[in-house]
Order: structure tokens, then C-alpha cells, then sequence
């Protein structure tokens, strides 16, 4: 699993400024939210944190193939997010 620490920053991002539900999230817009933040994002560690939180059930939606964006933020298209995804 990725980092612990960004996936509860992911999550807090997920759960408080999209919420909960059906709806389209690029994982793109996390990754600039956690840059803005001053938050330093490990190469490859948000497609392992999408991962963990899709096969936890915390979100759906699928990753992408193209592999610059991959190694950046995971290149995910979530489409609902649990309400179970509050920390």
C-alpha cells in the first residue's frame, strides 16, 4: 500500500471538498490540491493509494494506462466515493 499520511490526506480531500456519492473526479485536480498544499507527492505513490481505496471499496472509478501520468498522480477517473471514506 502507499503512503499512509497522503492517503489520509486523499481521503480528507475526497470526503470534504467533493463529498460523497456519484460524480467524476480527476485524480489530476487531487494531485494539484495536495501540490498547493505544499505536500510533497513520492513518483507512483496516489496510483497505490487509488488502488488501496478502490479494492477497499472507498471509491470507484477506473486508472488510466498512460504511464507519465501514472507515475504522477495515478491518472484515476473516480466516479462515486463512499460516505465510509471520512477518516
Amino acid at each position: 500500500m502507499g503512503d499512509t499520511s497522503l492517503e489520509a490526506k486523499i481521503r480528507d480531500i475526497l470526503y470534504t471538498e467533493y463529498g460523497v456519492g456519484d460524480q467524476y473526479i480527476a485524480s489530476k485536480e487531487i494531485y494539484d490540491k495536495l501540490i498547493e498544499r505544499g505536500i510533497d507527492v513520492p513518483e507512483n505513490a496516489m496510483a497505490d493509494v487509488f488502488d488501496s481505496l478502490h479494492r477497499s471499496g472507498f471509491i470507484k472509478g477506473r486508472g488510466k494506462q498512460n504511464s507519465e501520468e501514472v507515475r504522477r498522480h495515478g491518472h484515476w477517473r473516480i466516479t462515486w466515493v463512499s460516505r465510509y471514506t471520512a477518516l
